[in-house]
């Protein structure tokens, strides 16, 4: 039985001596900034610019980051070169605890680079 306790020992520090303090830092987030989301109508008299967008839904490389309530900062852990992609949100049927993506909006795309700060 006692042997059985030095193994455990044994193995749970090789474990622990494995960690590197390199691959425990978190790394260092970019962020972005959204105040606000605003409709831009393309032609006179097609409709109202008036909205109530009340969240943006961000994208990186097609990936989806989350919901965010506006205006809101943003940390990002992808740095570098990325394709940032935004739409619009509202409540869903007027219910702030039901969000969704409002499906008549465009999205937002932007080829750009996040550097960590």
């Amino acid at each position: 039985m006692k042997h059985k306790y030095k193994l455990y020992i044994f193995i749970f520090s090789i474990f622990l001596l494995a960690c590197k303090d390199e691959e425990l830092k978190a790394p260092v987030p970019g962020y972005i900034t959204i105040d606000n989301i605003d409709v831009v109508s393309s032609a006179a008299g097609q409709g109202s610019t008036k909205d109530k967008i009340t969240d943006a839904w961000v994208f990186i490389d097609d990936n989806l980051i989350g919901s965010f309530e506006l205006p809101t900062t943003i940390p990002i852990q992808k740095t570098g070169n990325v394709r940032l992609s935004i739409r619009g949100g509202i409540f869903n049927n007027g219910m702030s605890n039901s969000r969704k993506i409002y499906p008549f909006y465009n999205f937002y795309r932007l080829d750009t680079i996040i550097n960590p700060e």
